[in-house]
């Protein structure tokens, strides 16, 4: 079987982890897959007829796109991991992102969803949902965390203001011990926050994941951020760190067979914090608790496994429509 991802940032971190992490594990069971550009025109889409399914990564169809696609896919998954029908940081639902979303369910065999948040917001609107949280590579092994300790955060300059945003609490919760460290495209504005910034980029968030003792996953409560999947978190546990996630964005999802603590404002980010920063044991504790869970449940070759059946599932569709007596 053939799969084509079409994606419209073929090297942004969707492609990544939502595709091009899970090819070995399709490869293994089969899977011929591969990752293409959103194509500008509809010829761009005419040779799709050879794969058995198309995969949609975030992408809602424009009206030109929309015949044109069906036509040529055989079999249709549709792939959110965000909100993608809302803007970030404001959390609005433009009238032109709703469109398209309401055009492009109907054309979708399958829909895939990186968090059962999002599986609840399409319920309405589509029949075949399938959850699929986000997959994380398990390093083989964890490192002894002796040195100075290092708190984590890593993200871009799209989602630093919600870091930003905590600064005070940051402050008060780190201690005299622990320094911040955060992995992104620009430094942080973080006052009165011992704090240590990095340009991010996959060597350098593989050497802060082998330092640091607890990871941070701070988000506000809005719509957009509610539509997240928590893929640091997963990251977190897979290396072995004791997270500090909020409950919504997939962080009660991540860590529902332990990992890390909750928090829900500032208050409770200081308090939990502190607790973290002043207990070793505890931080040892819920770091093995989550790479545990993130071995049996949100390992490459666990949804690798579980996007081979939802593909499978996706291309008997297709192969019923275009049968005998199709039209």
């Amino acid at each position: 079987m053939r799969v084509c991802y079409l994606s419209l940032d073929p090297g942004g971190a969707s492609a990544r982890t939502r595709a091009e992490a899970l090819f070995p594990a399709l490869r293994a069971a089969g899977i011929q897959p591969e990752l293409r550009s959103w194509p500008k025109n509809p010829e761009g889409l005419c040779g799709l007829g050879e794969f058995e399914v198309v995969v949609l990564l975030r992408v809602l169809v424009p009206r030109w796109a929309l015949g044109p696609l069906r036509r040529a896919a055989r079999s249709l998954i549709l792939d959110v991991d965000d909100a993608v029908w809302r803007r970030p940081a404001s959390g609005r639902e433009p009238l032109r992102l709703r469109r398209r979303l309401l055009r492009t369910l109907p054309i979708a065999d399958l829909v895939t969803c990186g968090s059962a948040y999002l599986r609840d917001a399409l319920r309405t609107r589509h029949p075949r949902l399938r959850v699929l949280p986000p997959a994380v590579a398990l390093p083989p092994q964890v490192p002894a965390r002796e040195g100075p300790l290092e708190v984590l955060w890593t993200g871009s300059r799209a989602t630093l203001p919600y870091l930003e945003a905590r600064a005070k609490a940051l402050s008060q919760g780190l201690g005299e011990e622990a320094t911040l460290v955060v992995l992104a495209d620009r430094a942080p504005k973080l006052p009165g926050v011992r704090a240590r910034h990095e340009p991010w980029s996959p060597e350098v968030e593989a050497r802060a994941l082998s330092r640091a003792q607890i990871g941070l996953y701070p988000l506000p409560r809005d719509p957009w951020a509610e539509g997240k999947c928590a893929f640091k978190v997963r990251l977190y546990m897979a290396h072995g760190i004791a997270s500090l996630a909020v409950p919504w964005g997939g962080g009660a999802e991540a860590l529902a067979d332990g990992g890390g603590l909750l928090f829900e404002d500032d208050e409770g980010l200081r308090s939990q914090l502190a607790r973290l920063c002043e207990d070793p044991g505890l931080r040892a504790r819920l770091g093995r608790e989550g790479r545990a869970s993130a071995a049996a449940q949100g390992s490459i070759e666990t949804r690798g496994a579980s996007l081979v059946r939802i593909l499978r599932e996706s291309a008997a569709i297709g192969a019923r429509r275009d049968g005998p007596g199709s039209t």
